[in-house]
């Protein structure tokens, strides 16, 4: 009976560790570049690597997992359509020291987190543009610009978030939202291409740097969430939850020790 009692509390600490950690909107795809791509969001994509990808333990703590990097002709695709047509938002982790295209369409840039189509159509992506991120929107070609520069050899939090019922467009940095723009509203995303990380879709502008921890979401994620994925709530880690385990054990030896009726 003792024991008993105490698996259920070790298994109460467990569930509501993993409570704490789910809390916030869950991404429908999301990779964490553990030696590989693998897709770990509700809705999940089938992505491969093209070139040399390689994986490395630098990811920023927050970000969790590892990074993945890109020499500039290598790339990471989908197999499938994307999962996304209306609302959405997009967060991933960048490192980069490249000199990067210029222009004034995010489809002129290095390409971060993609899904160009060519021609005139209801597509988007998010590229390195004049050193700074470039959040854009097809259709009416709309490209929001952050307003500083990220080419610094530093871990930064990219978040994009877009509204399809209004047009709104928001471009956060490092947990902060940096610029705002609207673009055409009501138009579903059905002209997007596969989903790319590390260049453009179409045509392939490679990337030089670093990536962690992209998600994808089928909602417009608030400025309290993107701040959360800046800094996410510790998790106790499993010696922790151990230790309460014990310590809870100890408690309830106590307690039953001193309810004994004396000899």
């Amino acid at each position: 009976m003792f024991m008993h009692a105490i698996r259920h509390i070790v298994a109460a600490a467990l569930f509501a560790t993993a409570a704490s950690a789910s809390a916030g909107p869950i991404a429908i795809s999301s990779f964490s570049f553990n030696n590989n791509v693998a897709d770990s969001g509700t809705n999940p994509m089938s992505m491969i690597p093209n070139g040399a990808v390689t994986y490395t333990d630098t990811a920023p703590a927050a970000a969790g997992g590892m990074a993945v990097n890109f020499d500039g002709n290598s790339n990471i695709s989908a197999t499938g359509a994307m999962r996304t047509g209306g609302d959405f938002s997009i967060a991933f982790w960048m490192k980069t020291g490249m000199n990067s295209y210029g222009g004034d369409y995010w489809y002129s840039g290095n390409g971060l987190v993609d899904a160009e189509t060519g021609g005139h159509t209801t597509d988007w992506g998010i590229s390195l543009l004049n050193n700074k991120v470039a959040f854009g929107m097809g259709g009416w070609d709309t490209t929001l610009q952050s307003t500083r520069t990220v080419n610094d050899n530093q871990w930064h939090l990219v978040s994009a978030t877009w509204a399809m019922n209004t047009g709104a467009m928001s471009l956060y940095l490092d947990g902060v939202l940096d610029s705002t723009t609207t673009t055409q509203a009501g138009q579903y995303r059905n002209g997007q291409n596969f989903l790319t990380f590390g260049s453009i879709a179409i045509p392939n502008n490679f990337y030089v740097g670093s990536l962690a921890h992209v998600q994808v979401f089928d909602t417009v994620l608030s400025a309290a969430d993107v701040a959360a994925l800046n800094a996410p709530a510790a998790v106790p880690e499993p010696g922790s939850i151990a230790l309460m385990g014990l310590g809870l054990a100890g408690l309830l030896a106590r307690r039953r020790k001193a309810g004994k009726p004396q000899a």
